[in-house]
């Protein structure tokens, strides 16, 4: 399917990496045109099902760093919530972003460069 991620950019040796927007402290790093699958101690991962929604979510979100959305590939998950594990408690969000789409694996494939 495709979908669209907002991504959070941090530069670390001279090289751009690409963070999910949405579960911050979980430290999935996103690779453009590579297949990325979410962390064993982790649910699925987030994407937006329009442009629309991933460019409402960065305008209504209080990120406050380098943020950039791609067009990405998505294999839907059959779970319908994000959730992670920190020391052994499991943490999940109750409410997400509106748009949001589950997904087993996420590929980026092109950033969107007009959204602000």
């Amino acid at each position: 399917m495709i979908g669209y991620k907002v991504v959070v950019c941090h530069k670390q040796d001279e090289q751009i990496r690409y963070y999910s927007a949405i579960m911050t402290t979980n430290k999935v790093e996103y690779k453009i045109g590579e297949w990325v699958e979410h962390e064993p101690n982790a649910g699925p991962l987030a994407v937006f099902n329009t442009i629309e929604d991933a460019i409402h979510f960065v305008h209504q979100s209080v990120i406050d760093c380098w943020v950039k959305i791609f067009k990405c590939k998505y294999k839907p998950s059959k779970e319908r919530k994000l959730w992670y594990y920190i020391e052994e408690e499991k943490l999940s969000l109750s409410i997400t972003p509106d748009g949001t789409c589950f997904a087993e694996k996420v590929k980026l494939l092109k950033e969107k460069k007009d959204f602000n």
